[in-house]
């Protein structure tokens, strides 16, 4: 009789297991399903850290290894660009300096092609998937470049400084809202401001330079001038190696010309004002002009190639050093 009863009562107690089972692997899932969110979250703060990290730099810096002539392309937004001869070195150096600025505001495109490298530093406009210029200029922001002396460059800045020394070859560099301070170039020179002053000292070449609500300063040795001022001045010395080979033209409009030259400087000059006067302590001949126009040459007629200096609502001033 004892043992029918605990058999009778063996089922129930077997269903009792059988029930445990569930809550147990219940328990279980419920353990690995909070270890899995531990270990997410931790993977989610180290990719949070990165970017942290990222927004603390001030600096960046690049070098280019060269097996001949050096062909750039510079796009420099809301910054300042330096560039700067390092001789007969075989790199370019490219560096970054915001002391006052996070880098990640800004987007850096940069690559190389043989001795063709490319690069463009743009800021980052707020609440926007492209990136554009603030119409802030950022002067805290410094790039500076060091390439061989001999180059083919092509650079251009907006809203902020662009300044140059001791580089040759085919140069072309546009500015716009900002200034360019260059010092010591050589070779075929293709320059632009807008809103702005452009400075050329002690350089030689050719020289085909525009200025829009900008004045033009320079000095040096030249072979060809097309120069071209709106809404500013034109201020030139050439020195005593100048020599000019082809036709060539000064031109402002609402803007004054003033060139100084050697005395023995002898190309076949005309000299044309319109609501304007002519100074000059060259021997000049002037033509039948009205009240409004003045046109003049220089006597006698010089055997180089033709140099004409016009001036639309200013001044013309021609004298000898």
């Amino acid at each position: 009789m004892p043992s029918e009863g605990l058999r009778k009562h063996s089922p129930p107690a077997r269903r009792l297991r059988g029930k445990s089972r569930p809550v147990e692997s219940a328990r279980r899932l419920k353990r690995r399903r909070k270890l899995l969110n531990c270990y997410i979250a931790f993977i989610a703060s180290l990719i949070l850290a990165f970017p942290a990290a990222a927004q603390d730099r001030s600096d960046w810096d690049q070098i280019y290894l060269l097996s001949g002539t050096p062909a750039l392309r510079l796009d420099v937004l809301n910054s300042n660009l330096n560039l700067r001869s390092c001789g007969d070195c075989q790199t370019v150096h490219i560096r970054i300096s915001a002391p006052q600025k996070n880098l990640s505001d800004y987007h850096v495109e940069q690559h190389q092609i043989g001795n063709s490298i490319r690069f463009s530093l743009k800021e980052r406009t707020p609440g926007k998937h492209h990136f554009v210029a603030h119409a802030a200029w950022s002067p805290a922001i410094q790039v500076e470049v060091e390439t061989p002396h001999a180059l083919i460059l092509n650079a251009t800045t907006a809203e902020g400084l662009l300044t140059a020394s001791d580089l040759s070859g085919d140069i072309t560099l546009q500015s716009s809202d900002g200034n360019q301070q260059l010092i010591h170039l050589q070779g075929t020179l293709k320059l632009s401001v807008s809103d702005g002053h452009l400075s050329l000292k002690n350089s030689s070449g050719t020289l085909d330079a525009q200025t829009h609500h900008s004045s033009l300063d320079f000095s040096g040795s030249f072979s060809s001038l097309h120069l071209q001022a709106t809404d500013g001045d034109i201020k030139g010395v050439l020195s005593d190696a100048s020599t000019l080979t082809v036709a060539s033209r000064i031109e402002a409009f609402s803007g004054s010309i003033t060139l100084r030259v050697r005395r023995t400087f002898n190309p076949d000059l005309h000299l044309e004002v319109t609501e304007g006067k002519i100074r000059s302590n060259l021997p000049l001949a002037f033509e039948l002009a009205d009240a409004s126009h003045q046109r003049a040459h220089l006597t006698p007629l010089g055997a180089g190639p033709t140099l004409t200096l016009s001036s639309i609502g200013g001044s013309l001033r021609l004298y000898t050093r």
